[in-house]
């Protein structure tokens, strides 16, 4: 895996062993969305960690009265 999500990995986990670095490194995932793109739901059980190495992710909590509330 290169080095970017190397860098990204320690970012998010702090310092890592290289041993851990390529065993995390193949389970990576690398995606682009399109702005306005829906990631994930509300309650949706996912084992996936996310790391935004650029762009910005907005998120929302769904109100009682059905309306979302931004966070």
């Amino acid at each position: 895996m290169n080095n970017s999500v190397h860098a990204a990995l320690q970012s998010a986990l702090g310092p890592l062993s290289q041993e851990d670095l390529g065993e995390l490194s193949e389970d990576v995932v690398i995606s682009n969305h399109r702005a306005e793109s829906i990631i994930c739901h509300e309650g949706d059980v996912e084992y996936i960690l996310y790391i935004i190495q650029e762009g910005s992710v907005a998120f929302t909590k769904k109100m009682e009265n059905g309306g979302e509330q931004l966070l």
